[in-house]
């Protein structure tokens, strides 16, 4: 699908918190989906947008509208839209000062890892791309936020990843979680009681058919989580 061009003076217009916030939402829920096999090139649903929101759809529909006379956006109507190489650029620099807010105010403050994703975001805001650089120096330069999740550069970019979640993971099979994806407090803090963090090693016992239930073994311990859940622990293969 071919780009339309982008308006030159829109791109350069600041953006509003929530017009950033939206390019984060429409990144995170196009990888989401990704990850159950749509491809790159499928347009997100707007009503999944409208969804995650909690916002009336003629609210979203006027916002998509800005986003894509800024030339951050590509609607298809009756389709959904995808983020054009510029909106994602502006959606990962978003997700980049939040994810160094989030290591900071960990790091420095002690705040829980569960607990911080609000008071980061409200913090990433303000950030300038010095203020970002000197947050995560501080920090101690981390590679990711303490959910896992990888920290953009400061062009925009990722790092590759073979991560997986473990809807994906095979049965029998030893795992080691890598990252949390969400930023979800009571999901996060229920996530944690279980012990379920990066780092910790698994072993994935059982899956019930019909995105059912899964049974883990920790060490000597066993958890049982539910299908949604398993979609956002991500994990890599151990030897």
């Amino acid at each position: 699908m071919k780009e339309p061009a982008a308006n030159p003076e829109g791109v350069k217009r600041e953006l509003t918190a929530n017009m950033r916030h939206y390019l984060v939402t429409i990144y995170r829920l196009a990888a989401e989906r990704f990850q159950e096999d749509v491809t790159a090139e499928d347009p997100l649903p707007t009503a999944l947008l409208t969804e995650k929101l909690l916002m009336a759809p003629p609210a979203v529909g006027r916002m998509i509208g800005r986003l894509r006379k800024r030339g951050l956006v590509r609607h298809y109507p009756y389709r959904g839209l995808i983020l054009t190489t510029v909106g994602e650029r502006e959606a990962l620099l978003v997700l980049r000062r939040r994810r160094i807010a989030e290591a900071f105010l960990v790091q420095e403050l002690g705040y829980g890892w569960a607990e911080v994703a609000e008071d980061a975001m409200q913090l990433a805001e303000g950030m300038s791309e010095r203020l970002t650089q000197r947050l995560w120096e501080q920090a101690g330069q981390p590679a990711t936020c303490p959910r896992g999740e990888p920290i953009p550069s400061a062009e925009g970019s990722l790092p590759p990843t073979a991560d997986f979640s473990l809807k994906q993971a095979e049965i029998n099979a030893s795992y080691r979680i890598t990252r949390i994806r969400t930023d979800e407090p009571d999901r996060l803090q229920y996530i944690a009681a279980l012990g379920l963090t990066p780092g910790v090693e698994l072993v994935l016992l059982q899956r019930a058919p019909f995105d059912g239930p899964l049974q883990l073994k920790l060490a000597s311990e066993f958890r049982i989580i539910g299908d949604n859940l398993a979609r956002v622990i991500f994990v890599e293969p151990q030897p």
